[in-house]
């Protein structure tokens, strides 16, 4: 789809992460198990701990103009860049439904990041809360290519966490 200024929107495609993220023993594309609870050890139950998995899907658009660059190289810099300290801000919440919380931004050629708002809010307030955190606490972003001559790039990010139990 085109923006208004006749631009195709370049996305980056979904991608899936979890918190503790090494891979388990059934699938080597599963995130490892994160445990939760302080239970004692009971006879009857082999885990005495409840554990669970947060997995975060994240999908990036840019908005506006790209002026001829290709930026799929800077989103995908971006969004590892962003990953490592949103997974940390959001690791201790729970998501015992699944939510969706979009973020939208500009990055500034220095990485700066400005204009930071939640979109479509998750109807969790700790969630979203904790979503623009990993995004401020990943600051300065990677630099904007050199080939841009635009002064901001605009970006649109969402977030969509669920949570399993084991």
């Amino acid at each position: 789809m085109a923006s208004a200024d006749g631009a195709q929107p370049q996305t980056l495609s979904p991608q899936n992460d979890a918190v503790n993220s090494p891979p388990d023993d059934d699938d080597p594309g599963m995130p490892k198990l994160r445990v939760r609870g302080n239970a004692p050890p009971d006879a009857a139950s082999p885990n005495p701990f409840t554990a669970t998995i947060l997995r975060v899907q994240s999908s990036l658009t840019l908005i506006g103009d790209p002026m001829g660059v290709d930026f799929s190289p800077y989103l995908k810099d971006l969004m590892e860049a962003i990953r490592k300290n949103l997974m940390s801000s959001v690791s201790k919440l729970r998501v015992s439904q699944p939510k969706d919380v979009t973020v939208e931004l500009a990055v500034s050629k220095d990485g700066t990041i400005s204009g930071m708002k939640i979109a479509s809010s998750s109807g969790n307030e700790a969630l979203d809360r904790a979503t623009q955190d990993g995004i401020t606490s990943s600051a300065p972003l990677p630099t904007l290519p050199a080939a841009f001559k635009g002064q901001s790039l605009k970006l649109r990010l969402r977030f969509s966490y669920s949570e399993q139990s084991n």
